[in-house]
């Protein structure tokens, strides 16, 4: 990691799933922490099939 670095890590998704409300919300919240760089990581479950 570089120096003067840091992670900010937002959480959008719960056991009810992830609403686009919560993910865009986080991005506009980090936009606002001034983050440079945006990783989104969405995954779900195993499926049921």
């Amino acid at each position: 990691m570089s120096p003067g670095a840091r992670i900010a890590a937002y959480i959008v998704c719960w056991t009810g799933g992830c609403l686009i409300f919560d993910i865009l919300s986080a991005i506009d919240q980090a936009v606002v922490d001034s983050v440079i760089i945006l990783l989104i990581s969405l995954g779900g479950g195993a499926s049921s099939r």
